[in-house]
């Protein structure tokens, strides 16, 4: 099986979620030329037998998230190596426009705000206290990233749309 999450080329990228459209497609390409593509419920409805007996490899494809390039991009190329997938679709998030994750990493890595002006917006926000600030600032902006994600990462929803 091999798990998805994006087929695009977005603006930032930071966990490494997003394949190309030209890898997408050379990468589906070996996968024709090696064996087979087949739905994960094919995949998973055979025993450990049959999958150690098989002359060929098998490959399904899972897509995590739901994103939009799902559809807009990977579909149609898909379509052209007459390749199946499952997408696993976050249905609480239906009504957003975007994942919040994407746009923090937006807002952190492409808006150019410095890593200072961050840590302050994060201490007002009461994201991060003011004795973490110095040391996440000397870190770099990665660092404040990652740190700001995991007080982000548990809150409900809702509050992270607001």
């Amino acid at each position: 099986m091999l798990a998805y999450h994006r087929v695009a080329q977005p603006p930032c990228d930071p966990w490494s979620l997003a394949v190309s459209p030209a890898n997408f497609d050379a990468q589906l390409a070996v996968m024709n030329d090696l064996g087979r593509i087949e739905p994960l419920e094919t995949s998973l409805q055979a025993s450990s037998v049959q999958r150690c007996v098989r002359r060929e490899p098998v490959f399904s494809l899972t897509f995590d998230d739901g994103y939009v390039d799902n559809l807009s991009n990977a579909v149609k190329i898909m379509e052209r190596h007459d390749a199946p997938a499952t997408i696993f679709i976050v249905t609480g998030l239906l009504d957003q426009p975007e994942f919040w994750w994407d746009v923090y990493d937006e807002l952190v890595f492409v808006s150019g705000a410095t890593v200072e002006r961050l840590a302050d917006a994060a201490i007002a926000l009461g994201l991060l206290t003011e004795d973490r600030r110095a040391s996440l600032v000397a870190g770099g902006v990665e660092v404040l990233h990652d740190e700001l994600y995991v007080a982000l990462v548990g809150r409900p929803p809702g509050e992270l749309a607001a």
